[in-house]
């Protein structure tokens, strides 16, 4: 199945073919996706799919290194199969992979369930903490350090982890009260607040590892980590330096970083949004929100060069006007104009009187009252830019955003769907320890260095990016006895009969015969292990 998602995917991205083939590869590549959803519709269990999706059948053998660049789900995901994806047999498997490690009570459908599992991760994943993390550092293998290395205990540490940094920066850097103020800016609090930056900064260092580079510089998130992260770190080393050190700063580089940070502090605060992704409630919603970047940026750039035409032209129609009219100024004419479209009035700057040229010349000497064409000039400006960005503008953008809407909310369980199961799986092979622990190495970190360190010694080239190989994942069997290339067959002997290409009754007789044969050659495997 892999392998049809790459042929498909590459023969759509190849710029040299002409363009009159595009729609026929377009074709191919949904004929392949509608392929992959009838295989996936003739499972008959829950083992069948996690053999076929996943290569395993066996939810708790599903490990951190699982899920590896050859497996179907990732294959998906690469190439945007949303519909299987959100199909209701691949998500049934991976929500296990996503709950695997956590209380079986914590799925119950009940107010008090819920509340009692959010005491459950107050207490473990918040209070006890440091103390799981010292455990985890020594012992990774220990039964207390696997209630930690699971995905959705991976995901609530990192949340909280954020969380505090965020109360950390906030603490820091707004005054509640004079006091606590005076504490928090303590050297020992800025150098507390440095080692969790850099922390954080490590922790993406290694999801792009993780992850790789290329997908790593796709999500829009990562890119305002790495903004807000580098900016705190910043704005820290700013401060020790004025606390440990009497060294002058330039005080433009001083102010530079107090307004800088006013952003970052905000930014800060909407990155926090993303965890909201995985909440069945306010994950669509956000996800609609989102959506909608491209249509804001399109109308910005439209509407941005619009205001700066009209502001240029009313800044050379009343710049002589002195500071009182707001159309003196190039920046405050933009400004003006901005403000029109959220209710503010400026047409009283637009206003002309005792405007008066003396004029010389041929055939004309005297005094010119000029403040009439000023002024209807200035509403002829004016009337041109309501009509244009206002009624033409404003109207479209909301037409392009209801648009995006309704495409978006006419297929939100699968986009949802889509968008919460990247997610689910980022975090299967993410670190285990938050910020600012996971800079403390551990035993198990130690370990994979020695081994690797080891590897590139040797002269034999190891493969070490798959843990699990080729013929072991192949060779995994489900309960019904069968091997993954032997499901594959048998599945695929399903949808022939489901499309009418062969009779069932011939097709079971041949599945009755391939079924003796695989357990005379399993017998045979048996006997031969046992001599």
């Amino acid at each position: 199945m892999s392998q049809l998602y790459c042929r498909s995917n590459q023969e759509q991205s190849r710029q040299v073919l002409p363009i009159l083939f595009a729609e026929r590869y377009i074709e191919l590549k949904n004929k392949v996706q509608q392929y992959t959803l009838d295989l996936l519709d003739c499972c008959e269990s829950s083992e069948e799919v996690s053999t076929l999706i996943l290569g395993c059948d066996e939810v708790e053998q599903m490990k951190n290194k699982l899920l590896l660049k050859g497996k179907v789900v990732t294959k998906a995901i690469a190439t945007e199969h949303k519909e299987l994806i959100a199909h209701y047999k691949c998500q049934n498997v991976l929500r296990k992979v996503w709950h695997k490690g956590q209380p079986e009570w914590h799925c119950k459908n009940s107010f008090w369930w819920w509340f009692l599992y959010c005491i459950y991760c107050l207490i473990i994943y918040v209070l006890l903490l440091p103390l799981m993390a010292v455990i985890y550092i020594i012992a990774p293998c220990s039964p207390v350090a696997k209630v930690m290395d699971n995905p959705k205990a991976k995901f609530i540490m990192q949340m909280v982890a954020y969380f505090k940094f965020l109360l950390l920066v906030i603490l820091l850097n707004i005054e509640l009260d004079g006091n606590l103020y005076c504490e928090s800016t303590s050297e020992h609090f800025i150098i507390f607040l440095l080692i969790y930056v850099i922390a954080m900064i490590w922790g993406e260092i290694q999801k792009t590892l993780s992850c790789g580079l290329k997908h790593y510089f796709t999500s829009f998130w990562n890119y305002l980590n790495l903004l807000i992260m580098f900016s705190f770190l910043a704005e820290i080393c700013l401060r020790l330096v004025s606390h440990l050190t009497y060294v002058y700063i330039n005080p433009i580089v001083y102010l530079f970083g107090v307004t800088w940070t006013a952003l970052t502090l905000t930014l800060a605060c909407l990155r926090f949004m993303e965890n909201f992704y995985l909440s069945f409630y306010l994950g669509p919603m956000l996800l609609i929100f989102t959506a909608m970047t491209g249509d804001v940026i399109r109308f910005l750039i439209i509407f941005v060069y619009t205001v700066v035409a009209f502001a240029l032209g009313f800044y050379y129609l009343y710049e002589d006007f002195g500071e009182e009219n707001v159309f003196s100024e190039f920046s405050s004419s933009f400004v003006a104009l901005v403000t029109t479209i959220f209710g503010g009035n400026p047409t009283e700057s637009l206003k002309a009187d005792d405007l008066y040229f003396n004029v010389t010349g041929p055939g004309y000497q005297g005094i010119l009252d000029a403040g009439p064409m000023y002024e209807a000039m200035g509403f002829i400006l004016y009337a041109s830019f309501g009509t244009l960005c206002m009624l033409v503008l404003v109207n479209i953008f909301i037409a392009m955003m209801s648009d995006t809407y309704a495409r978006i909310k006419e297929n939100i369980k699968v986009e949802y769907a889509f968008m919460r199961t990247k997610i689910w799986l980022s975090y299967v092979d993410a670190p285990v320890l938050p910020a600012p622990y996971n800079i403390i190495p551990s035993i198990s970190c130690l370990i994979t260095i020695i081994k690797k360190c080891r590897i590139y010694s040797s002269s034999t080239k190891v493969d070490v990016e798959l843990t699990i190989p080729t013929n072991t994942t192949r060779g995994v069997q489900t309960k019904e006895g069968l091997l993954y290339e032997e499901l594959i067959n048998v599945i695929r002997n399903r949808y022939m009969v489901m499309k009418g290409v062969v009779n069932e009754d011939v097709m079971q007789n041949l599945h009755t015969s391939v079924h003796l044969e695989n357990e005379e050659d399993t017998s045979k495997r048996m006997n031969m292990t046992y001599l």
